[in-house]
């Protein structure tokens, strides 16, 4: 089986570190942001979570928010920006696809903009 660059952790971190994140925003993805507005609150789960703005975006509207990523310049931005905000938020910094008996049938919504696209198979 080939071992793909993308579907490592070292390869996200240096996307961060070297700010080439082109599909960063640098702010809550307008589409979550709107469609949020009509879901009723519950438990919502962010694969691929980047820096964290959707996750904060959900968080500061009341929804109790698992923001997943496995880049740690990614969970260290997101952790700033959710203690800058004032929100409470589980940040965990591992790999999508170990998570599935952990969390299995935990949340309401699970949202994802970038994140399938850029996985390797």
């Amino acid at each position: 089986m080939k071992q793909y660059k993308e579907n490592h952790p070292q390869f996200w971190e240096n996307i961060y570190l070297g700010d080439d994140a082109g599909w960063d925003l640098g702010e809550s993805t307008p589409v979550f942001d709107k469609i949020s507005d009509a879901l009723p609150l519950g438990k919502v789960c962010i694969i691929g979570c980047g820096r964290g703005y959707d996750a904060v975006m959900f968080a500061k509207k009341g929804f109790e928010v698992t923001a997943i990523d496995f880049a740690p310049s990614a969970i260290s931005a997101l952790q700033s920006l959710a203690s800058g905000a004032g929100v409470m938020i589980n940040i965990v910094e591992t790999d999508i696809f170990l998570l599935i008996s952990q969390f299995n049938c935990e949340f309401d919504y699970v949202i994802e903009q970038t994140c399938f696209c850029a996985i390797k198979s």
